[in-house]
Order: C-alpha cells, then structure tokens, then sequence
C-alpha cells in the first residue's frame, strides 16, 4: 500500500509543479499583451 501512496504523491506532485509552470507561463503572456494594449483571449488559458 505505501508503495502505491508513494506513486501517486509523485504524480500529483509533477501535476502541480507543470500546472505552476504553464500558470506561470500564461501570467507572462497575460502581462505582455497588456503592455502591447492588446487585451485578448489569453486570461481565458488559466
């Protein structure tokens, strides 16, 4: 049983490290098309 614990924390664990980062990432581009004054359709990414 605690070697199946162990998977899955793993897995949750890379899931939110990639859920983070692609959080990131969409921030970033949010933050560079309002300076271009280009409001688009990117917030909806998050």
């Amino acid at each position: 049983m605690q070697n199946k614990v162990l998977k899955i924390n793993k897995i949750l664990t890379i899931d939110n490290v990639l859920l983070a980062f692609t959080i990131f990432v969409s921030l970033q581009q949010i933050v560079c098309y309002e300076k271009n004054g280009k409001k688009t359709q990117l917030i909806f990414i998050l």
